[in-house]
This record gives C-alpha cells, structure tokens and sequence, in this order.
C-alpha cells in the first residue's frame, strides 16, 4: 500500500537575524533611553498642571481649636450714658454667647484720628484692631452702638454667612450706580468668595453693619 509522503517545510532564505541575551537587553535599554525624554516632558506637563490647579483654588487655613467663627466689633462713644452703653454691651454678649462668638468693645476715642473728623470714622480701626486680636476668627461682624439685636435665637450663618443662603439674598446684575451705570454687581459670584458684605436700608448703604472676611484681602481694604 502505497504511503503519503509530506515535503518538508522550506527553510527562507533570509533568517531573522540571531541576537545574544546581551544583545537584547541593550536593545531595550536604547530603547528606554530614546523613550525617556519624551516621558519626563509629560511628567513635567502633569506637574505643572497639578501645581496651578491648586493654586488657583482658595485655600483657607484651619483655625485653632476653639477659635470663635465670628467676633461682633461695636465702638463705644464717649458722649453715650454710661446706662445706654451697658446695655448695648449686654445686648452683643447676650448674643454671642448663644453662638459661640466673641465680642469686642473698643471707644470711638481709642484711635488716633484727625480732629474734627466724625466718629464713625473709627469704624475701620477698629475692624482691624479686631483682625489683630482675633488673627484666626474667619468673620468680623461690625455693628453700630445705635443698632440693637432684636432676635438673638438665629446665628448668622443662618441668616446670612451659608454660602447658599447668602446668594439667594444677594443683589447680582445691577448697576453699581443707579439706573444705568455701564458697571453692574457680578452675576455669577457664589457665595464661598464673598469677603465683604454690606445691606442697605431706605437712605441707600447701611455701613452701621458689615460683615468681613478675615483675610489678605481684608487687610488690603481695611489698609488702603
């Protein structure tokens, strides 16, 4: 019976070229060399990517244990009773003792100001004395001698330092001078970067109460 017989494979004529285990690893580590810039400049792209990602959002220091949120700032005038002054004492630390917040009482006469001047013009060193005194505390709430609490039951960020709360009371998208400055209040600014916050009344910007952020930027306003 006949048998099938099957052709041996033909070998190419152009075999692969044989390369030692040393020839091979220096292959791959030219490889790798050639290779290497390339990666670190994506490394370096990453970094720098990384680096003003965190730059450009806000960071702000955890205060110290124990640190009041809020510090009420209300100057004193000399030409007030010594029974109305008391009282309006009484009134701040009745408040701030509700809500873990700190007062603080200096005289309009504390400050070295021009003669002549109005006493409402110690408003702003006293703001800054606070922000000395209470380097940590993030809101310096300035109140006007002439004010009173009326509802000391509801804490300020309830009423106004949420982030949430605040933007739904803000005025956004108006002219900065009525009826129609070319400059308008932000309309998209949240709440989180507000540094200052001042209401109005009746007769137009109420500066007897202020709200501001304990910061650089307070420091740069209160300084200028």
């Amino acid at each position: 019976m006949p048998t099938m017989q099957f052709p041996y494979p033909r070998k190419t004529s152009h075999p692969p070229p044989y390369q030692t285990p040393r020839a091979s690893t220096f292959q791959r580590r030219r490889t790798l060399r050639n290779l290497a810039p390339y990666g670190l400049g994506i490394l370096a792209i990453v970094l720098v990517f990384l680096y003003f990602l965190r730059s450009s959002s806000p960071t702000t220091p955890r205060p110290p244990p124990g640190t009041p949120p809020v510090v009420i700032v209300t100057t004193l005038d000399a030409k007030q009773s010594e029974h109305y002054k008391a009282n309006i004492i009484e009134n701040r630390k009745d408040y701030a003792s509700r809500h873990g917040y700190a007062t603080f009482f200096p005289n309009t006469t504390d400050y070295d100001l021009m003669s002549g001047v109005p006493s409402s013009w110690s408003t702003v060193p006293s703001m800054r004395h606070a922000m000395t005194l209470y380097p940590h505390t993030p809101w310096i709430f300035y109140l006007t001698s002439t004010a009173l609490i009326m509802n000391p039951s509801q804490p300020l960020d309830l009423k106004v330092l949420d982030p949430r709360k605040l933007e739904s009371l803000m005025i956004v998208d108006r002219p900065v001078v009525p009826p129609d400055s070319v400059i308008k209040s932000f309309s998209h600014l949240k709440g989180e970067r507000v540094d200052f916050i001042l209401t109005q009344d009746k007769e137009g910007l109420a500066g007897g109460s202020m709200l501001l952020r304990n910061g650089e930027w307070a420091k740069f306003f209160l300084d200028a």
